[in-house]
This record gives C-alpha cells, sequence and structure tokens, in this order.
C-alpha cells in the first residue's frame, strides 16, 4: 500500500467498491446514433433553430449512458 502525506491510497479492490456498467442494447445504440446524426445535419444543414441540434446531441448522449448505467436499457 502506497502511503502519501500519511494517508494511505487504496485500490479498488482494497475499497470493495466497483462501478459494474452495462452494454447497451443494439436497439438502443442505434437510436442514439441516429440522434447524434440527426443532430450533425441540423446542425450544419440548418433545417432547424438554434438549440435543436444541441438538445439532439444531448439526447443522444444521456440514452448512452443511462443505457450503460441500468441493465436491459
Amino acid at each position: 500500500m502506497l502511503v502519501i502525506n500519511e494517508l494511505p491510497l487504496m485500490t479498488v479492490q482494497e475499497r470493495g467498491t466497483v462501478m459494474k456498467l452495462n452494454a447497451p442494447k443494439n436497439v438502443t445504440w442505434i437510436i442514439a446514433a441516429v440522434l447524434a446524426v440527426l443532430a450533425l445535419v441540423v446542425k450544419f444543414a440548418g433545417f432547424a433553430s438554434l438549440g435543436v441540434a444541441f438538445w439532439l446531441a444531448l439526447a443522444s448522449a444521456v440514452l448512452l449512458l443511462c443505457a450503460s448505467f441500468f441493465a436491459g436499457l
């Protein structure tokens, strides 16, 4: 165990906490990819108003993040 400033540094195995992530299902990944591509199209083609591309990209990222944390999504 390493000691820096008299405080021990513990590894993840020593602490006993491990984050369990899940792979998103194919359907979830495809939906997120479509949202991301749609955000790029809206941004560079100028089809919609100012904030739509940002919200589409954010929805895509949040969907993949939720799918990684929650099993079965």
